[in-house]
């Protein structure tokens, strides 16, 4: 009974609503009855257009999504946690960044991985997904005349048996 959901949004939707599409196979995907449905830390449906940048993982309890949040030219990071990837509830803003989070697939319940981008890349480490320690050396910088010469944007990341793979791509430059 696996499925893979997609998450998108479209165009002509003002409020920024993120639509949910659900496939057996990959290939053919029909859409949700009803669309994910956000609520902000005080529990108040949080206003879609001012997030961006979403990154999505499963976890060994649900899912976990971070997102940046924009309100008078501020950023802040959230993340929000479903166990059934339809009904978010987001717990806290975890810090002031610039740049996107992505959380690591398959972190468990006592140990949450993720790297955040900007002038470099950086590791961060949570005991309970809530209070985060990101590493102030970067463990991947821009490098002149290659691809990543710009701000760095880590787009997904997961275990695998030989490691951590991360992928990231570069803004500007």
């Amino acid at each position: 009974n696996r499925k893979i959901l997609l998450f998108y949004r479209e165009e002509r939707d003002k409020r920024g609503s993120v639509r949910v599409a659900v496939s057996k196979d990959g290939v053919l995907f029909q859409p949700a009855a009803q669309g994910a449905v956000f609520l902000g830390p005080k529990g108040k449906s949080e206003r879609m257009a001012n997030c961006h940048d979403f990154r999505f993982a499963k976890s060994t309890n649900g899912y976990v999504f971070f997102y940046l949040y924009t309100q008078g030219g501020k950023h802040s990071l959230r993340r929000a946690l479903s166990r059934d990837a339809a009904r978010w509830q987001a717990d806290n803003y975890i810090t002031e960044v610039r740049e996107p989070t992505v959380p690591v697939a398959g972190t468990g319940k006592n140990h949450y991985v993720a790297y955040a981008g900007g002038k470099g890349i950086l590791f961060g480490s949570s005991p309970d997904g809530r209070r985060w320690a990101f590493d102030k050396k970067p463990i991947v910088t821009p490098r002149k005349g290659f691809f990543d010469n710009g701000t760095l944007i880590p787009a997904a990341s997961w275990f695998s048996p030989e490691g951590t793979v991360l992928v990231y791509y570069a803004r500007g430059g």
